[in-house]
């Protein structure tokens, strides 16, 4: 169907054009021997005018002859079908009708200019073009030969390489190497396309290969459409703009139709309406003079520095070239000012009153800037006097910079020292207390042992104990008859006159003697690592003065670090190792126990950051660091010890306990209801209370015809379980005041007075001795639980109470009635019982006894109390 289209390979190209290149040579030869001929002195045999030439010759015979192309089908022509043409604008055709004229009146000077030049140095023969060659030899003969022979080397390396290539050999690296170089020279000498390497750009394959193609475009030549893909040079050649200007006139003049004639009418009428324009004289308008002279000069100037919103225009005729070449004469008139769209003429009033006003502003501007000359003066004194005081702060700042230094690695040393020593004392802290809590709870399982063997042994139908069971629980009977023994002997010996004790009022808390050596050796030894905890330390990193010393110097010379640093913070951090360590044998439960006044680190940071004479600062963080020891140190040990060594039920240790407590809430301010080691104390007593509660309170339930005997076992354990409870009663109302009343009331009364004590006395007869153990259990309560109660009704907690005395005086009360000599004693014995519920505010209860017995009025009864 169609005809398949040739495909045009770029194909290298080899011509020979020697024939036309020597006779070229030959003509040059000539005409350069002639020059020399005529002009004596000129030499221009040289070797580079010669390459010169030669190389423009070259490059002339290089340049292809660029022949348009038509767009014409190969398989069509044949049979006369219409050429394709494009269509040309008249513009292009004029364009390039002018490049034409203008190229050929060139082209003509240059012939005439050639000619000329010819016809003056005259003419000349062969034969004596070839006799000056021989008189006037410009190069000698040995350079000429050398050249000769640099030839032939290059002609014999061409043809020993086209000879490697016909034998089919590969050339090594150095052959392919040095032709590379040698082309890539070519290229850059801009050699030409006759030599063995293929150009860049093929100009003749569209001429070659015009005839058999198919479509031949006009613009597959044409270069100007690379030129987005070129490099731009912004170098000002003169020479190749004018080139580029001329080429593309040309090619749009090549794009122009038939108008020629029409346009160059048009251009003429365009001529002749420019050049009427141009003869017309113009209406000359008001503008600013040209000064012709000096003094109109400077007239101009001040004037214009002057009046800068309405400056005077002078209205001069300048020279002015007419139409038909005359001059008019310039004159100056007179000034004038234009003011709100009126043209006023200038007076010397009024330039004196501008001159004034710039003076004015002058002065202003000059007043402006002797102020900011005083206030740069005065900046450069303070600069001055700014660069001595730095000056002179050098060696401070110096001194300043060393003491910071020697700080930093003083703290992080004693940091390091702590991180090694803090696991050490804590495994000792650990082993004194769990020295301390295994001889409490020996204490205390051997105290519930003792109470039940006793309940075993009086309760009314026990089966007897296997044998074994049976040798160890009169062991234990014989150790604590043992105890008692002692106990008793020794409350003879200090017993004051009057003064009674009730069985179970004691706390039964003696020791073994192989058991106390067997604890103290053991608290030996730990105390004995605790003294050489710091000896491989130097002084400054183990005692409270070197440690205090640093840090109050820190305090003294730079008090402003100190409180940016927040050294106030770090020092209890710091110190609570070495307190830790001094009171690792602290226990305040035990008499005769060390207390905080008396350490040594309470005495040293006692008085920390005050020097002598200066008056103390209640903002100074320092000022609470020996309550916030006591606080994050002390309470925090404390706590341990309440919740696993204090013994509720030992009347000593709830003593200095209560008073410990007191104390530290007096004296030391962040000892306080907000602190979370406060709070965390308080839930530990109140912890440790129940537990006793639970564990270690027992009352014996027996009929009243096993306790009438005074004398029996079971009445002599029922009194010292109940003297027992009554002790543990007053040891809880010991921390009144410090625990809530709510909180109080609710062990000390729901838990223990009305769950035992009121089953002790419920179970004995009434007597005076029931009216004396509960005038007792009435002393003991907190007077300040009655404040804010009203004066007829006593605590809820206390109903049972109270229930149980207007019983007990009802029962003395009939008693005495049916023997006559108890009568005084029972009347007595009810009164007291009267005066007991007045003073717990039961006053419903003690009315309705006196009304009851028949007695006088409860007012009189409650002012004789």
């Amino acid at each position: 169907m169609f005809k398949k289209p040739r495909r045009n390979f770029r194909q290298r190209i080899t011509c020979s054009d020697s024939d036309e290149e020597n006779h070229k040579n030959n003509e040059a030869e000539k005409h350069l021997e002639a020059i020399e001929t005529a002009i004596p002195g000129l030499n221009l045999g040289e070797p580079n005018l010669d390459a010169k030439v030669k190389k423009k010759n070259k490059e002339k015979t290089a340049q292809p002859t660029v022949t348009r192309p038509v767009v014409s089908f190969e398989h069509q022509e044949e049979e006369g079908d219409d050429v394709f043409k494009i269509k040309k604008s008249s513009t292009s055709r004029r364009i390039a009708k002018q490049f034409k004229r203008e190229k050929t009146e060139v082209t003509n000077e240059t012939q005439e200019d050639h000619n000329s030049q010819l016809a003056a140095l005259g003419e000349y023969s062969d034969i004596r073009i070839k006799e000056l060659k021989t008189e006037h030899k410009s190069i000698p003969d040995a350079f000429v030969s050398r050249i000769k022979d640099e030839d032939e080397e290059e002609e014999e390396k061409k043809h020993a390489f086209k000879s490697i290539l016909e034998t089919g050999l590969i050339p090594d690296a150095a052959t392919i190497y040095a032709l590379k170089k040698k082309r890539e020279l070519a290229r850059q000498q801009g050699a030409p396309s006759g030599t063995d390497f293929i150009p860049i750009e093929d100009t003749d394959k569209y001429d070659h290969a015009a005839s058999k193609s198919r479509l031949v475009r006009d613009d597959d030549n044409d270069k100007s459409e690379d030129d987005e893909d070129r490099r731009i040079d912004f170098t000002n050649n003169a020479a190749d703009e004018q080139r580029q200007v001329d080429r593309a006139n040309f090619l749009a003049a090549e794009q122009g139709d038939s108008d020629q004639e029409h346009d160059e009418e048009f251009e003429k009428w365009e001529k002749e309406q420019i050049r009427k324009g141009v003869s017309i004289p113009q209406v000359q308008k008001i503008q600013e003079p040209t000064p012709t002279s000096y003094y109109q000069q400077y007239m101009y100037q001040q004037q214009s520095n002057i009046f800068q919103h309405a400056a005077p225009v002078y209205n001069s005729s300048a020279y002015h070239p007419a139409t038909s070449g005359g001059v008019v004469k310039s004159e100056l008139e007179q000034p004038f000012i234009k003011q709100e769209g009126k043209v006023l003429p200038v007076t010397a009033e009024t330039l004196k009153k501008r001159m004034k006003d710039r003076l004015t502003s002058l002065e202003d501007v000059h007043r402006s800037h002797q102020r900011e000359r005083d206030s740069l003066q005065d900046r450069l004194v303070a600069s001055e006097s700014h660069v001595v005081e730095l000056e002179a702060s050098v060696g401070r700042l110096a001194q300043r910079y060393r003491f910071f230094q020697e700080m930093r690695g003083y703290v992080q040393d004693l940091v390091d020292c702590l991180a090694e020593k803090v696991p050490r004392i804590e495994g000792l802290e650990q082993a004194m207390h769990l020295l301390w809590k295994n001889r409490a709870d020996k204490l205390i399982e051997r105290r519930q042992m003792d109470i039940k063997d006793q309940a075993d042994d009086y309760g009314p139908g026990k089966p007897p104990l296997p044998g074994y069971d049976r040798e160890a629980k009169v062991r234990r009977l014989a150790e604590r008859e043992a105890r008692r023994a002692r106990r008793r002997r020794e409350r003879e010996h200090a017993l004051i006159l009057g003064q009674t004790h009730n069985e179970g009022m004691s706390s039964d808390d003696e020791e073994m003697q192989s058991e106390v050596i067997r604890f103290n050796d053991d608290k030996a030894k730990i105390l004995s690592e605790v003294s050489t905890m710091f000896e491989d330390v130097v002084e400054d990193f183990s005692s409270f003065e070197g440690i205090k010393s640093r840090f109050e110097l820190w305090k003294y010379d730079y008090s402003d670090t100190y409180m940016e640093a927040y050294i106030a913070l770090c020092v209890p951090k710091l110190l609570t190792p070495f307190i830790r360590l001094q009171l690792i044998d602290w226990n305040p439960l035990q008499t005769g126990s060390k207390s905080l006044e008396q350490m040594e680190w309470y005495d040293s940071f006692l008085l920390y950051g005050y020097r002598k004479g200066q008056s103390v600062d209640s903002d100074d963080p320092d000022v609470k660091l020996l309550p916030t020891l006591v606080e994050k140190v002390v309470l925090s040990k404390l706590a341990v010890q309440v919740e696993d060594i204090w013994d509720p039920m030992s009347k000593s240790q709830t003593e200095l306990l209560s008073k410990l407590l007191r104390t530290l809430i007096l004296e030391y301010p962040t000892v306080n209801s907000e602190s979370k080691n406060t709070q965390a104390l308080l839930r530990a007593i109140v912890k440790r209370m129940r537990k006793c509660l639970d564990d270690d309170v027992f009352m014996p339930l027996y009929p009243r015809s096993l306790v009438e005997n005074k004398q029996s076992n079971p009445y002599q354990f029922l009194q010292r379980q109940f003297w027992t409870c009554f002790k543990l009663l007053r040891n809880i109302f010991q921390f009144s005041g410090i625990l809530g009343d709510a909180l109080l009331q609710e062990m000390a009364l729901g838990s223990l007075l009305n769950r035992y004590i009121l089953l002790a006395l419920q179970t004995a007869n009434p007597s005076s001795e029931t009216i004396d153990k509960c005038k007792a259990i009435v002393a003991s309560f907190p007077k300040s639980w009655y404040v804010s109660l009203g004066s007829d009704q006593t605590l809820p907690r206390l109903e049972p109470f109270c229930r149980l005395l207007v019983h007990t005086g009802s029962a003395i009360n009939q008693a005495a009635s049916n023997n006559s000599k108890d009568k005084g004693e029972a009347k007595d014995s009810i009164k007291q019982v009267t005066k007991l519920l007045v003073g717990m505010h039961a006053m419903d209860h003690a009315v309705a006894l006196s009304h009851k017995l028949s007695l006088k009025e409860v007012k009189n009864i409650g002012s004789d109390k």
